[in-house]
């Protein structure tokens, strides 16, 4: 169950309305569902909130420390209360997210994210769980920080607004722990999947083994990880017939033995936790 919710952003009135701090609107958004308020406490160099629900503490945050130093908020809160990393939810602005949408996800890079990266070095590990909250991309990569740091249009305030209202509606099966046989089924999922590498039919390692092979190879980077057939149709050249059918067969044969698992992992999520947002969830 998550015992620790963080919220990330920057302190002050100049920057409480920018995007950058979404995650500060979701965190107060919870307090106020709570009926918390959110206070100083400068042994954690943050905002924080305290309550008891079902016997169990749970602990609100917003870090003071500004984005790029959010990890010594949050680490200090995590091992005074020896709080486990899975204990953890971080809710943090996305840029590769539309305003409307939030996804959830456990474990990962912190994708260039500072206030994550700074969180991922504190706590020595990736793996606690995140609610990335669309705030869009401005289209140019130059543009990020200006973006992050200004407020969205009313359009894309309310989408914000209304995405963090639904994701609310997921707290009470984040803090029964729901999701933490999403954890185990992960693991399951990961511990079959290893033992299919042992009978691999030879055409299903042949097409592995060229996807692997056209990843290494140089070319863009939005053709690699599984996209190199897009990369050769958009060449002009046509798709090798033997290549074609592997892949094929590859796509077949991971469909057939996956679905199954897929099934057993979505299954027992109740619709509470699939609330969170009509949007595809980060399951994995």
């Amino acid at each position: 169950m998550i015992k620790l919710f963080v919220g990330l952003g920057n302190p002050g009135t100049e920057y409480e309305a920018t995007r950058h701090n979404a995650g500060f609107w979701w965190t107060e958004a919870l307090a106020r569902e709570f009926k918390l308020s959110l206070a100083l406490d400068k042994n954690y160099h943050a905002r924080v909130a305290r309550t008891t629900l079902a016997g169990q503490t749970v602990w609100l945050l917003e870090p003071l420390t500004f984005m790029n130093l959010s990890g010594k908020s949050v680490a200090a809160l995590a091992r005074f209360f020896k709080l486990a990393p899975e204990e953890i939810l971080v809710a943090h602005d996305e840029l590769d997210i539309v305003p409307g949408q939030a996804k959830l996800k456990f474990g990962g890079s912190h994708a260039g994210h500072n206030g994550l990266r700074d969180i991922h070095a504190q706590l020595g590990t990736g793996d606690y769980w995140r609610l990335r909250i669309g705030v869009g991309h401005p289209g140019v990569k130059s543009e990020v920080i200006n973006w992050v740091l200004k407020k969205p249009s009313q359009e894309h305030r309310a989408a914000i607004e209304d995405s963090i209202a639904r994701s609310l509606k997921a707290v009470p099966a984040l803090l029964a722990g729901e999701m933490d046989d999403l954890l185990v089924y992960r693991k399951r999922l990961r511990h079959r999947l290893d033992a299919y590498q042992v009978n691999v039919p030879p055409q299903v390692r042949a097409a592995r083994v060229a996807d692997d092979y056209n990843a290494r190879i140089n070319r863009p980077k939005q053709y690699q990880n599984g996209g190199w057939i897009r990369y050769v149709m958009t060449q002009g050249g046509p798709e090798p017939m033997e290549i074609r059918q592997s892949r094929i067969d590859y796509e077949h044969y991971l469909a057939k033995q996956l679905q199954p698992i897929a099934d057993a992992l979505l299954q027992p999520m109740g619709e509470s936790f699939m609330a969170l947002t009509t949007a595809q969830q980060g399951l994995f």
